[in-house]
């Protein structure tokens, strides 16, 4: 294991961790005290999560995992949120390309 060279690639993202941020991200969106519950799609999110195969044509974010990452980012910035107390707020004087 020393000198064996390191590289991330190939990279075989493993089925259970999709399922495990599928999850995940499904518990953010229908939990009420979330602080993305207000800027999520619902109807869009449980529409990806029901897909069998990655409706991402290209790796998001530069990723590898698509759905996966997509999911995992989701979960991620929920628990951002809820651990620096971040209520995110939109100003309905903003203009319209800061409010999208």
């Amino acid at each position: 294991m020393l000198y064996r060279p390191k590289s991330p690639y190939p990279s075989t993202p493993n089925p259970s961790y999709l399922a495990a941020m599928r999850s995940q991200a499904l518990e953010v969106l229908s939990d009420p005290g979330s602080p993305l519950g207000a800027y999520l799609n619902r109807p869009a999110i449980e529409r990806l999560a029901r897909e069998e195969q990655d409706p991402f044509a290209l790796p998001w974010f530069s990723q590898l995992m698509g759905l996966a990452q997509w999911f995992s980012y989701v979960v991620q910035l929920d628990i951002w949120l809820r651990e620096y107390k971040i209520r995110p707020t939109v100003d309905a004087q903003a203009p319209v390309a800061l409010r999208s």
